[in-house]
C-alpha cells in the first residue's frame, strides 16, 4: 500500500495544515483530484483552482463531504480495477 493511500484514508476529508501531504500527482490514482481538493479544504483556492485544472475537473462548488464521498468513490473504483 502506497502511503497516498493511507493518508487519504486518514485524512476523512479533515484539513490538516502544511502542504499537500503526499498527494503529489501521480503518487496515487486520482492523485490531482486529491490534491486540488486539499488545497480547497486548506482554503488555498487559486492552487485548488490550478490542481483541478490539471486533474481535468471544473472547480468545485460541491460541499466539501460531497466531494470527499464523491473523490473516495472513484479512487477506490480505480483502486480494484
Amino acid at each position: 500500500m502506497e502511503l497516498g493511500y493511507i493518508g487519504l484514508g486518514a485524512m476523512g476529508g479533515a484539513s490538516v495544515s502544511g502542504g499537500p501531504r503526499g498527494t503529489d500527482a501521480g503518487t496515487i490514482t486520482g492523485g490531482t483530484w486529491v490534491h486540488a481538493y486539499l488545497h480547497r479544504v486548506d482554503g488555498v483556492l487559486s492552487n485548488a483552482c490550478h490542481w483541478y485544472r490539471h486533474a481535468d475537473k471544473p472547480t468545485s462548488a460541491t460541499p466539501l463531504n460531497e466531494e470527499w464521498v464523491a473523490l473516495t468513490r472513484v479512487v477506490a473504483m480505480r483502486v480494484r480495477s
